[in-house]
């Protein structure tokens, strides 16, 4: 088939190069004559500025595209060879709340190498006679308190160089092992902002508070802690005091359901989150924490010395009486003498019945 053709047997379209377009230009001016050829300028222009569009597109698109290097591929810098493999970076230690928060944490007492210790500061007593709104019994390492009460938590270590390396962690936990995996959750009335207590608070999940000037709050999913730094005792005590407040009590639907909780401390690294210390103290949220602690101590034998005696008035059953004794009923009239000796007398037949040997009794009084 001749080049000229504009198609090929299988439809495909060929484009002409310039060589060719000058040598078809050549025959159709001598077959024509120039004064058609003027005519017919201004078409031929166009068809060679088409032809060249045609050209030059071909051109680029028959040049094989060439890919840009590995580094501009990826990013700058050096390109780095697929076999081998990328140097890991060092190391560095990050703190991890899921380990420290775990879904069971550990509840065992543990005073580590610096003698953690944890105690609640018991007042003796208040102006007017009044009691103080929570109470510790020592003797069950208990805790009784009414709610948004700052109750005062005394920390106690030893040989600790820098204290400004230490925090200490509080959390509260479920005493019961069938519940200790499940976060102490605030119930949804407790966390309603229309109530004063949490107009101001942006920690409104968070059972356990502190009223410390330096505090962080953490939140792992649904278990929630607050940290506060360790500082250095002050001087001629050996101590350090904490002021801590729970926002919601046992009995609330929806939050403990009347569940045991403890209050968790632990004594940790700032830097990578080491517990080297742990304390726990059982808590129970009421609004008598006094007559709840008196009743505990009553039911588990631990009653304090001192403690003024039950006003109560108790029924006591009378002790049974003997053989040898004899006891007088007075009676209005002779039909309720005759009546009441009846009843004696069959009394009496009853006992010989069933114990023969019981001796005879003597005879009524007349």
């Amino acid at each position: 088939m001749s080049q000229s053709e504009s198609a090929s047997e299988d439809g495909e379209l060929r484009l002409f190069n310039r060589d060719h377009q000058r040598a078809i230009m050549d025959m159709i001016r001598s077959d024509v004559g120039s004064g058609v050829m003027d005519a017919v300028n201004d078409d031929v222009t166009a068809v060679e500025q088409f032809s060249e569009s045609l050209l030059s597109d071909s051109d680029r698109d028959a040049k094989p595209k060439s890919e840009p290097p590995i580094h501009e591929q990826h990013g700058s810098g050096p390109a780095a060879s697929p076999s081998e493999p990328t140097p890991p970076s060092p190391a560095v230690p990050v703190r991890s709340p899921v380990a420290r928060l775990g879904s069971a944490p550990a509840v065992n007492r543990w005073p580590g190498v610096h003698a953690f210790q944890v105690t609640v500061y018991q007042r003796l007593g208040t102006p007017a006679g009044r009691q103080p709104p929570y109470a510790y019994s020592r003797a069950a390492g208990k805790l009784y308190t009414d709610m948004l009460v700052a109750v005062p938590f005394r920390f106690s270590y030893t040989a600790v160089g820098d204290p400004r390396r230490l925090e200490i962690r509080a959390q509260p936990v479920y005493l019961d092992a069938q519940h200790v995996q499940n976060p102490v959750r605030r119930c949804p009335h407790h966390q309603d902002f229309a109530l004063m207590s949490n107009v101001q608070s942006q920690y409104v999940r968070h059972v356990l508070q502190t009223q410390h000037a330096r505090f962080r709050y953490e939140e792992n999913g649904d278990r929630c802690s607050v940290v506060v730094p360790l500082e250095p005792l002050q001087p001629a005590t050996d101590h350090y005091e904490v002021l801590y407040e729970f926002t919601c009590m046992n009995t609330c639907v929806g939050g403990m359901n009347r569940r045991r909780i403890l209050a968790l401390f632990t004594l940790e690294e700032c830097e990578t989150g080491q517990v080297l210390g742990r304390q726990t103290i059982e808590v129970k949220v009421c609004k008598c924490p006094h007559r709840d602690l008196k009743a505990d101590e009553k039911r588990l034998g631990l009653g304090r010395i001192g403690d003024k005696p039950d006003r109560k008035r108790r029924l006591t059953s009378s002790p049974p009486a003997s053989r040898e004794q004899r006891l007088v009923v007075e009676v209005d009239d002779e039909e309720m003498f005759r009546a009441v000796t009846e009843v004696r007398d069959s009394m009496r037949r009853y006992r010989r019945r069933v114990n023969p040997q019981h001796g005879q009794a003597p005879p009524p009084r007349q």
